[in-house]
């Protein structure tokens, strides 16, 4: 039997808690970048599909007497590969998004923080 793959995680309400107002959320950047890093294997993983699927080309050769398949087959490693290297480019701009964000986040808090203490 073949293992099922679970979809990448989304942040839950262990990464987004509800801060004392309605309009405050705490973010848990490791969180965000461990999420993105399931978004970027993700990627990986689409990418080895995609030149897995590019190795199964196949020439009319191979068809022998019966060449009709040949024009379909050839169709469908195609769309596996254009499939697989797009959906790998969307993973990895969602996993550069994640990676930034969270970064942003921690940019931000420390100059929150470095204005509060000059403040004091």
């Amino acid at each position: 039997p073949q293992e099922q793959q679970t979809p990448p995680s989304t942040p839950t309400d262990a990464t987004l808690n509800a801060g004392p107002g309605p309009d405050e959320t705490a973010i848990d950047p490791a969180e965000v970048d461990r999420v993105a890093k399931e978004w970027s294997g993700l990627a990986q993983e689409m990418a080895t599909i995609g030149s897995a699927a590019s190795e199964l080309q196949a020439s009319l050769e191979d068809f022998g007497l019966v060449q009709q398949p040949a024009g379909p087959y050839g169709e469908m490693t195609s769309g596996i590969q254009q499939l697989a290297g797009g959906a790998s480019k969307e993973f990895d701009e969602i996993a550069t998004g994640l990676s930034y964000g969270a970064q942003a986040y921690r940019d931000h808090e420390a100059a929150a923080a470095a204005t509060a203490r000059s403040a004091q």
